[in-house]
């Protein structure tokens, strides 16, 4: 089943929307070049959040998709050097932000596709 075509199907943010595997490649990723401002446990210090309240405030609001936070990160991060990493290296560490905030793993890795990521609107789960 393509990817695509399972968010079609049931666009929103408690679907499975990343692998275990690709969560943990998106923890190496993240520990190598967001840590240093977000937290080694994405606890927002000296940067803005990555979990908890204040992360739940600003994306879960039902108004912000998936590809909002995507777009923010592979545009703005890491700060020394925006848009540095590949595509797929941006989606590994959105994936690891979602395991961290407890949206479920599945069967099928989160894709870099736009058109895909702006049907799913980040919600409370």
């Amino acid at each position: 089943m393509a990817f695509g075509f399972f968010l079609a199907a049931s666009a929103f943010a408690g679907d499975a929307l990343y692998t275990t595997a690709q969560s943990a490649r998106g923890e190496e990723t993240y520990q190598q070049y967001c840590a240093a401002c977000h937290g080694t446990r994405l606890q927002g210090v000296p940067a803005a959040p990555l979990t908890g309240e204040a992360f739940r405030g600003r994306w879960e609001d039902g108004k912000h998709t998936l590809d909002d936070l995507y777009y923010i990160i592979r545009s703005l991060m890491p700060n020394n050097a925006p848009g540095s990493l590949s595509k797929a290296q941006y989606a590994d560490i959105v994936a690891y932000i979602l395991k961290t905030n407890n949206y479920p793993a599945g069967e099928v890795e989160l894709v870099p596709d736009a058109a895909v990521m702006k049907t799913v609107v980040l919600s409370p789960h």
